[in-house]
């Protein structure tokens, strides 16, 4: 099976289990009515702390609420190596699913620790940014063994 296929089916199984779980605010505020919360990230791949991640790895985020586009960019979701600067890569938003996807522009380093990081800089449609910046990190796989 494609990688893009398993992982639409992962977005799509992680959607169907965020809209049975009652919304909930970080704020304190309840989300029920037209009171404004921060949004939260529900959902990472690789997932946090993964071992042995492919070098070819995408890097996924999605959220509990319609985000606004225009605020996910290279500048508040990005991909380093953990002390190390940001990794080359493209940012998009895709409005149905929630998600954040971050594609790096050549194949990650094998046996290396990166972190994904979005900003507080993303806001919802509400204009509400997260409470907090949300990283996660995961480590690539060791590269082959000779025989």
């Amino acid at each position: 099976m494609r990688r893009w296929a398993i992982g639409a089916i992962v977005v799509a199984a992680i959607l169907a289990v965020a809209g049975c779980k009652q919304k909930h605010s970080t704020s304190g505020v309840s989300t029920n009515g037209d009171e404004s919360h921060h949004p939260d990230v529900i959902f990472e791949s690789p997932i946090p702390d993964e071992e042995g991640v492919s070098e070819a790895a995408i890097v996924t985020a999605i959220f509990d609420d319609p985000m606004n586009p225009t605020t996910i960019t290279t500048g508040s979701f990005f991909l380093r190596i953990l002390g190390g600067p940001p990794v080359a890569g493209t940012v998009t938003y895709d409005v149905p699913s929630r998600t954040a996807t971050f594609t790096p522009s050549a194949l990650l380093l094998s046996s290396t620790t990166y972190v994904a990081e979005i900003s507080t800089f993303v806001q919802n449609t509400s204009g509400e940014s997260l409470g907090v910046a949300h990283a996660w990190q995961f480590r690539t796989a060791d590269p082959p063994v000779p025989p």
